[in-house]
């Protein structure tokens, strides 16, 4: 009876929709959160890299900081997202190229009475930390999956809309 089958077909259709919708809305938003974290934390950096410019002093250890900071950002796009392209997990905790970060900033040496260097090296401190948790934002972030729930979900209501096609066609 072509009655049933179309209220058959609009029943699930629609509820089809709204939760393919729902799904689309999750993965959308976690996809502009990730991105929100990665331009977060490549400005962070950046900011990093440019409060050096106000140290006068110590330019070895500057050197080795510009240089920690490009070797970090060099772990995330080649270690970090290579293993996350292989499905692996990576540990949201401070990564030894982040640690070599902290280490460069301890050995700056500044002239206490040269303010610039006591302001830079404050904000390079706080950026420091700030880069921290972008990253643990950023693993979180692209860590984060569906709900099983709503997988399964969605896969029995495929099966509910398509199933019957099949029979139709069958029989």
């Amino acid at each position: 009876d072509n009655g049933v089958l179309e209220v058959y077909f609009s029943l699930f259709g629609s509820i089809y929709a709204i939760v393919t919708g729902f799904i689309l809305l999750v993965v959308i938003t976690a996809y502009n959160n990730t991105k929100r974290c990665i331009s977060a934390e490549i400005n962070a950096l950046q900011n990093a890299r440019d409060y050096l410019f106000y140290i006068d002093h110590d330019q070895e250890n500057k050197n080795t900081l510009k240089l920690q900071i490009k070797a970090y950002a060099h772990s995330v796009v080649k270690n970090e997202w290579g293993n996350l392209i292989k499905g692996e997990l990576i540990d949201a905790d401070t990564s030894f190229e982040l640690y070599e970060i902290i280490n460069s900033v301890n050995r700056i040496h500044i002239d206490g009475n040269d303010l610039s260097d006591e302001v830079a090296i404050k904000m390079l401190i706080d950026t420091i930390g700030e880069i921290a948790s972008l990253r643990t934002n950023r693993l979180t972030s692209v860590n984060e999956k569906l709900p099983p729930v709503m997988i399964h979900l969605i896969f029995f209501l495929s099966l509910c809309i398509i199933l019957p096609f099949a029979l139709i066609k069958a029989s």
